[in-house]
């Protein structure tokens, strides 16, 4: 199963269960709001808190196909799984390929620690 990085960029709702928002990042440079909650976000691993603000999770996603630009850049496009949508009813997005990793382990589905690489 592959993973789109996304950032958290505010918490919407804390009655559980808890609803955030996130931003994704589209290959054209546009972000868009996806506004969900923690547990359908963070369904491989649900963790004992909520991410931090601007910090990046992994949400699970296919990838539906792969392309090049003619300036050498690569995107994928990308199926959220889940039922997770934008704001706009979308669930495929094109996405720069370094925002997409293949199969996550178990237990890196939340946040990097601080101080690490990302």
């Amino acid at each position: 199963m592959n993973h789109i990085k996304v950032e958290v960029v505010g918490r919407v709702d804390a009655d559980w269960p808890s609803w955030i928002e996130v931003r994704l990042r589209e290959a054209d440079g546009n972000t868009t709001a996806i506004i969900e909650k923690v547990p359908v976000l963070l369904s491989d691993e649900l963790p004992a808190t909520e991410p931090e603000i601007h910090s990046h999770i992994y949400i699970p996603c296919d990838v539906l196909e792969r392309e090049q630009d003619a300036a050498g850049r690569v995107s994928v496009l990308v199926r959220l799984h889940f039922h997770i949508q934008d704001q706009r009813g979308r669930s495929v997005f094109r996405v720069p390929e370094c925002d997409v990793t293949g199969p996550r382990q178990p237990g890196r589905n939340s946040a990097p620690r601080r101080g690490s690489a990302d």
